[in-house]
């Protein structure tokens, strides 16, 4: 009995080793930092641009460049590469195949007549014509010395018709809509009709107090996300200029209203006497997933918002089942 009680005692020794172990692997996982490197350039209609992601403490590493139109991909787990792949996105197309091939002319593709086979070509014997008979040959040529001359006949003229009266055009009539169109336009307004009827259902639902709590904070923790999310630091260099100079003075002023906004991290360069685009930029930032998903958990333990899930499920069921019997 002490033996099967030790055995036990090891076995749920292991189990919960294992247990802690994938515990800390999903701590780990859902509090590292995923960290995002986006650089960027544009001059002389070249663009170049370079992205680094790394996660979990740069155990997975992703870089993907694309410098004159190549794409360059590599992905490193524990630093050993595992993706490494080359791609041309635009360029000089490969040479097809029926252009590699030389043309080759008529007189090589006749294949040569064997010398035993050709046969020598018959003797030309001339062919002298036949002689006219004399007295074909002393017939005088009869010529007329004057043109006879074909007296005009009168031209009759014909009694003029009355022109008949034009015929009445009858009114095109309406060609019929076509099945499928009035089927879509039923269903338009089987939609429209819907909504409508739909309306007081929606100002119910609003002016209940939960429901605008739960309003409030999905739009409180979607906020925090995007907020999470965007970048800690970003620098940018812009150069551009329009035919017209007043167009480059009317963005200039746009521009400098918007300063205060990206005052220190970019600098804004216009040129009134060419149009031109060019620039730079660099944007590093990161998010975790962890928070992501607290976020998403908070909105989620809302009883008012577990209320809407069962809802919609069972709606959908319903909808299922209908569809199901019909």
């Amino acid at each position: 009995m002490a033996i099967l009680l030790g055995i036990l005692k090891w076995i749920g020794i292991i189990l919960l080793a294992i247990l802690v172990l994938i515990l800390l692997i999903i701590i780990f996982v859902l509090a590292s930092r995923l960290k995002y490197d986006v650089k960027g350039s544009y001059y002389g209609e070249q663009p170049n641009g370079e992205i680094k992601v790394s996660y979990l403490c740069s155990l997975l590493r992703v870089r993907a460049a694309v410098t004159d139109w190549v794409l360059d991909l590599k992905v490193r787990v524990f630093g050993i590469p595992v993706v490494k792949k080359q791609q041309r996105l635009r360029g000089e197309e490969a040479p097809s195949e029926e252009a590699e091939i030389p043309a080759i002319s008529a007189a090589a593709a006749e294949p040569e007549a064997a010398p035993f086979l050709s046969a020598p070509a018959p003797e030309s014997v001339p062919v002298t014509p036949p002689e006219k008979p004399a007295a074909a040959a002393s017939a005088p040529e009869v010529h007329s010395s004057a043109p006879v001359q074909e007296k005009p006949k009168p031209e009759k003229k014909k009694a003029k018709k009355p022109a008949p009266a034009p015929e009445p055009v009858p009114a095109p009539e309406p060609e019929p809509e076509p099945a499928e169109e009035a089927g879509e336009k039923k269903d338009l307004w089987d939609k429209v009709s819907d909504l409508i009827d739909k309306k007081d259902e929606a100002y119910d639902i609003l002016d209940d107090d939960d429901n605008r709590e739960l309003i409030a904070l999905i739009l409180r923790q979607i906020g925090k996300i995007i907020k999470h999310v965007l970048p800690r630091s970003y620098s940018a260099n812009v150069r551009f200029g329009m035919e017209d100079p007043a167009k480059t003075g009317q963005i200039l002023a746009i521009a400098s209203a918007l300063y205060p906004v990206y005052a220190g991290n970019a600098r804004v360069q216009a040129d009134f006497e060419q149009k031109v685009l060019e620039g730079d930029a660099d944007v590093k930032g990161g998010l975790r997933l962890g928070y992501i998903l607290f976020a998403l958990l908070r909105i989620l333990f809302n009883k008012k918002a577990r209320w809407w899930i069962k809802k919609l499920l069972k709606k959908d069921k319903k909808k299922d089942e209908a569809a199901q019997a019909a």
